[in-house]
């Protein structure tokens, strides 16, 4: 049976202590550790780039309703596009939220209720600093 969001957390905040009480976690094997890690820290940053995009391409897609492209221009550069707050309010959002990264609060919200969160789209960047400064996108000046 699953566990609740709590005893989840509980749980992982019990393995961690126990890990901190392990005599094993000295000097040597944190030596060791960092040794394993700049063995391979190209490969683990390349996986962790690429675990990164997929989530963000999901996202996207998710609310561009099946391709990434802009709502307000058509913009389809990935690079270029991201999730704007309909109604604004973006920055007081993630500040409640204590969100660091959108794309992976949202996709935490749709493992948690299996569905995205209501109140987004997608914009290209020229049209989201746009609507920003304005209050509407240049485009539809």
């Amino acid at each position: 049976m699953p566990r609740t969001p709590e005893a989840q957390y509980r749980y992982n905040q019990e393995r961690i202590e126990a890990r901190r009480q392990n005599p094993r976690l000295n000097a040597g094997y944190l030596k060791y550790m960092k040794g394993y890690y700049e063995a391979r820290k190209d490969a683990m940053r390349a996986k962790s780039k690429a675990r990164r995009e997929a989530l963000r391409l999901k996202v996207l897609t998710y609310y561009a309703d099946g391709s990434p492209l802009c709502k307000c221009c058509g913009e389809t550069e990935m690079a270029f596009l991201t999730v704007d707050h309909i109604n604004g309010g973006g920055n007081k959002h993630r500040r409640q939220e204590h969100i660091i990264c959108l794309y992976k609060w949202l996709h935490s919200q749709w493992l948690k209720t299996g569905k995205y969160p209501t109140g987004f789209q997608v914009l290209c960047m020229n049209c989201n600093v746009g609507k920003f400064r304005c209050g509407v996108c240049p485009h539809k000046k």
